[in-house]
């Protein structure tokens, strides 16, 4: 009995955890143009690594030929 209430919580706890991962990833915005293959990891990441968002860190992918390089 005490094996199935130890189990059931743990898969409690790991759903909600995911759940708010979720939500936090959404309201940072991590989950808008899942096109290719870097902002779907940068959403899991999100969803997995959400205290870390709520901290303020950019899991953003940087986007290629965004930024220009400098004529010399």
């Amino acid at each position: 009995m005490f094996r199935f209430v130890f189990g059931f919580m743990r898969s409690v706890l790991l759903l909600a955890f995911l759940i708010v991962g979720v939500l936090v990833a959404h309201t940072h915005h991590y989950l808008r143009h899942l096109h290719a293959v870097k902002p779907i990891a940068s959403a899991v990441l999100a969803v997995v690594l959400w205290p870390i968002v709520l901290l303020g860190a950019n899991l953003h992918p940087a986007l290629a030929g965004t930024q220009r390089r400098r004529a010399r």
